[in-house]
């Protein structure tokens, strides 16, 4: 069994130290930015029959944890609780109107319009390898395409490497779905305002402090608890960075023009599914809260992850 530096494993030793790692996670939270995890996921974790019984057995509904509480600055009126089989740390947005799209941007992110949407809850961070890995020893789904790769695999990073389906089924099993395209957009954007042409989660100027992007410098993932300055309005983390997210919607290029002003969900059918918000490898124009792009459902790449919602 290989280790992430290279080293040869010590049979079931080294899974015993996984799964301590990852009950230690899972009970603490993410690790912060500029910490390594102690020992990346194992390869042997890429096997769809269930080779990790005692994780599976330690890794219940009830251990799941995130960072709790707000960071400083973030608005006092939110409403986060854990919630699902995850037990992931959720944001609750109200009801009431927002501006999607813009006018002056890419033909698909117009034209700008009013959306009213009924309240709902969305994760404050994205589905994270550790969470996936007790998804997996559930369901024995096979493990995504990016499992291995050392800079992407510690059990604090965004798992990506994953198709719609994948997150989709994921959503599933932890008695939640995927957010709209509406959703997601007023989730990273606001709905005050003060932030109805923002171009970012905090603001029109770039950042590159704020985010995690191609032209910030890495070329990994980081934890998704990590540039707490980067937050949306409702204190989302990693809304425009770190990676690009999955959303339920079918894409379509002229959706807006003809999309309901209350609620929409999308297209019926298509063939491409849509990804919002930009990944590590993303310039800055990719990571405006209304950039859009299209991805066939059953793709997996390196910079693509998800995070889920909730009805209210």
């Amino acid at each position: 069994m290989s280790r992430g530096d290279g080293k040869r494993g010590k049979g079931i030793g080294g899974w015993a130290l996984i799964g301590l790692i990852a009950i230690a996670f899972l009970l603490e939270g993410p690790i912060r930015e500029g910490e390594r995890a102690l020992h990346p996921l194992s390869p042997s974790c890429s096997s769809s029959s269930s080779t990790c019984p005692f994780i599976q057995s330690a890794l219940t509904p009830s251990a799941l944890a995130q960072p709790g509480g707000l960071n400083p600055g973030d608005p006092a009126a939110l409403k986060v609780r854990r919630r699902g089989k995850d037990r992931s740390e959720m944001v609750f947005i109200e009801a009431g109107e927002f501006t999607m799209g813009r006018d002056r941007g890419d033909p698909a992110e117009g034209p700008a319009h009013r959306v009213y949407l009924r309240g709902y809850w969305i994760d404050r961070y994205e589905v994270t390898n550790a969470q996936y890995l007790m998804f997996m020893e559930e369901t024995h789904r096979p493990p995504p395409s990016c499992w291995n790769t050392p800079k992407l695999n510690e059990l604090d990073q965004p798992v990506v490497g994953v198709s719609w389906e994948d997150a989709a089924a994921y959503a599933k099993w932890a008695g939640k779905r995927l957010p709209t395209e509406a959703e997601w957009e007023k989730a990273a954007r606001g709905g005050g305002k003060e932030s109805a042409y923002h171009l970012y989660p905090w603001g029109n100027a770039w950042d590159e402090r704020r985010v995690n992007s191609r032209e910030a410098g890495r070329d990994r993932t980081l934890s998704v608890s990590s540039l707490p300055e980067g937050a949306s309005p409702y204190g989302l983390l990693h809304m425009a960075g770190n990676a690009a997210e999955w959303v339920a919607d079918w894409y379509d290029p002229d959706y807006y023009s003809r999309s309901p002003e209350r609620d929409p969900r999308g297209p019926e059918q298509g063939i491409w599914k849509v990804v919002r918000g930009g990944g590590w490898w993303c310039r800055s124009e990719q990571c405006q809260v209304t950039h859009r792009r299209k991805e066939l459902p059953t793709a997996r790449t390196s910079s693509i992850g998800f995070r889920c919602a909730m009805d209210e």
